[in-house]
């Protein structure tokens, strides 16, 4: 016995929508103004409405159509079978002529229906003339739903934090009495009997006399019953800790006031006929990080004691949060107990739901999810990279400065497979737009040995397959049909089937590919195809978009300013001794700086120390070492000797940092001395740089 769906049609900020998949706990994510606190309004105004409290009714989303709708289902299974088995008692029978259609309510149609879950739909009509229409009109049955699913919500930032009367609305309401003995008279004679006083009926006639003095309403049931609750109680005044609430600050009893009131929403609940659902709105707010955390252990902890005690639906929580801990604590705990609703709107300001793949099966990855990944159901636009170079780049706020778009990505260091394949928006099956920026070796590699070389394709875990099966697959799903553009993308795809397995010669002294021609095609075409499934491949490494031969003039002037290169020597010596020209001597650069070659080879083939060692002792050299020619090795230790070493450079060195700075100040100054604009002249000293910013903004 429990809510099973909400439906909203036409009204506020929903055109139509229907929330079915109802967890014990329901997390709301989204921006600001999306939606999200609609849903409250909207539950709200069904209650009040049910409780016969008058309230101007929300407006239509579109006036197109003259009414909405509020529809709430229920599970009404539980309550069926209780009843069932009850048949002779006169409330159990009420409830089945007013839940249960009458075919269902004989016996022998009960034995037959038994095992099938029963439902009740409510529905709450609202007119462009402001007028309501429920689909039941029997007010008995709607009072019945009332009583056996009651809503609930709490408001943190509406709330008198330090006035819990709200709490005894709820205790009120949770608990049913039969006062149908209980009047005035028997509860004045019992305190009559029960308080010894001087004189005799002395409480009699004290309540007398202030029956004509005073004027009051009749007290309702639900109130008679509080006045009942709190006499039996120590006290009525609340307090934490035996402080008064009065002397907490505010987040202090904030988390006291949802873990109380949860604590007697479920406990209670849980002897009664009752399931009960609340709506907290954002209760992180005031809260340190480490107490929403325990909010929801404490919430959890209350459901696994109830999972234990007995088979009573949980009451359901539907919680609308900012709170990254929030979300990263509920998906730890509660695992498939829990859904992750993101709500979103489109340009003409529609609310639309996607539900949240965020039950995960690796216990690994459970154990590893932090904060860091829980705030990715946050984020504008998300940038998976793989080191910490991107990540310092990307995070640059000189840079952020020119390119405003980079201060709305969330850039997200992927350390592995198991989490960016867990926590990227296709997964989590979230409409978030997002990019990931690989290096080239995983998409493609050379194998074999000197003079031997092949070109072979990669499978980069459950990213993507460059294999050639999986490419010859998606070719001919391309080539069905007529749609230009997609017999472009299988041209394209059947260009990088062509090239695979192909012999490759290399120059091992430059380096370089001696058919680049065919190579360079042949990463474009791989460029253009992962693009469509939201992969970025670099030309070679992220270094080689800082370090490339556009921006030499600068990285050369960044060295010798900051590093204190003297740059005209080593430029002076390879154009003298080793005839090398300037696209080599940046190769090397990008090398020694962590980068690799055009063949994506890195540092460990220029290795001219263990090559001489090997020669001298006899020993034999590492195949790697046959890459490079020996004129090769010396280059690279002569600029070595006459710069920095690979050795002393770290992926943390802040060189990247450094190296951007000094671009930006000279671009800046480059702009306002030519009068053109920043954008231009980055564009030209950091092509694929430009291409990627370019690309991290949602319309990209």
């Amino acid at each position: 016995m429990t809510i099973k769906s909400i439906e909203i049609t036409n009204l506020l900020s929903f055109d139509s929508i229907k929330i079915d998949q109802i967890k014990d706990i329901n997390c709301i994510v989204g921006k600001n103004n999306a939606g999200k606190s609609n849903l409250l309004k909207l539950v709200k105004f069904f209650y009040d409405t049910l409780d016969g409290k008058e309230s101007l009714p929300p407006k239509l989303h579109s006036n197109y159509s003259y009414k909405g709708a509020i529809t709430l289902t229920y599970d009404t299974t539980r309550i069926y079978r209780i009843a069932r088995k009850n048949s002779g008692n006169k409330y159990f029978n009420y409830i089945l002529r007013k839940l249960i259609p009458a075919h269902m309510r004989g016996f022998f149609s009960a034995s037959r229906y038994n095992k099938n879950p029963t439902f009740f739909t409510l529905t709450l009509h609202i007119y462009s003339d402001n007028s309501i229409r429920w689909s039941t009109k029997d007010k008995q049955t709607r009072d019945l739903i009332l009583y056996l699913y009651p809503f609930f919500h709490i408001e943190p930032r509406h709330m008198n934090l330090h006035d819990w009367d709200s709490l005894w609305d709820l205790v009120a309401r949770l608990k049913s009495f039969n006062l149908s003995k209980t009047n005035n008279s028997t509860v004045i004679e019992f305190f009559d009997k029960a308080i010894n006083t001087d004189s005799e009926h002395s409480y009699k006639k004290y309540i007398e006399e202030l029956n004509t003095i005073l004027k009051t309403q009749k007290s309702t049931q639900k109130e008679k019953i509080l006045s009942y609750i709190k006499a039996g109680l120590k006290g009525y005044k609340f307090e934490i800790e035996e402080n008064e609430l009065i002397y907490q600050s505010d987040g202090t009893n904030s988390f006291h006031f949802i873990k109380t009131f949860l604590n007697i929403l479920i406990t209670i609940a849980k002897r009664e006929y009752i399931t009960p659902f609340v709506f907290i709105d954002e209760p992180e707010l005031g809260l340190h990080p480490k107490m929403n955390e325990m909010l929801i252990k404490e919430i959890y902890r209350s459901y696994a004691y109830k999972a234990i005690a007995g088979k009573t639906p949980n009451p359901k929580i539907i919680m609308s949060t900012h709170s990254s801990n929030i979300v990263k604590e509920i998906i730890k705990s509660f695992r498939d107990k829990q859904s992750i609703l993101f709500f979103r709107k489109n340009r003409q300001s529609t609310t639309h739901i996607d539900y949240l793949n965020s039950t995960f099966n690796n216990e690994s990855f459970i154990n590893i999810f932090s904060d860091n990944e829980a705030r990715l159901y946050f984020s504008k636009f998300i940038l998976f990279v793989e080191g910490e170079t991107e990540q310092e780049v990307f995070g640059n706020a000189k840079l952020a400065q020119h390119f405003p778009n980079l201060n709305e990505i969330d850039v997200y260091k992927s350390s592995s497979n198991i989490i960016g394949e867990r926590v990227n928006p296709s997964y989590a099956n979230s409409s978030i737009p997002y990019l990931f920026l690989f290096d080239a070796d995983k998409a493609w590699k050379i194998t074999g040995t000197p003079g031997n070389y092949t070109l072979s394709t990669e499978k980069n875990g459950n990213y993507y397959s460059l294999k050639k099966p999986i490419l010859e697959k998606d070719f001919r799903k391309y080539s069905l049909g007529y749609n230009p553009k997609y017999i472009e993308i299988a041209k394209n795809i059947k260009s990088i089937i062509d090239v695979i397995d192909s012999k490759v010669s290399i120059n091992e002294t430059t380096q370089r590919f001696v058919d680049e021609d065919m190579i360079e095609n042949f990463r474009s075409a791989i460029k253009k195809y992962l693009l469509l499934k939201n992969f970025y491949i670099n030309q070679n490494t992220f270094e080689g978009c800082l370090i490339n031969i556009n921006s030499a003039s600068l990285f050369y002037k960044w060295l010798e300013k900051e590093r204190g290169v003297n740059i005209k020597k080593i430029k002076s010596r390879v154009n003298t001794r080793n005839s090398l020209d300037q696209r080599m001597l940046l190769t090397f650069f990008r090398v020694i700086f962590n980068g690799k070659t055009d063949s994506l080879w890195d540092y460990s083939i220029f290795n001219l120390e263990v090559y001489a060692n090997a020669i001298k002792t006899g020993s034999p050299v590492p195949e790697k070492l046959l890459r490079t020619s020996l004129k090769a090795k010396r280059l690279m230790a002569y600029i070595e000797k006459n710069s920095m070493k690979n050795k002393s450079l770290k992926k943390t060195d802040g060189w990247a940092t450094s190296f951007i700075n000094f671009a930006l100040d000279f671009i800046e100054a480059q702009s306002k001395r030519q009068k053109k604009s920043f954008n231009t002249i980055f564009k030209f000293y950091f092509p694929e740089f430009h291409d990627i910013i370019q690309r991290l903004q949602p319309d990209s």
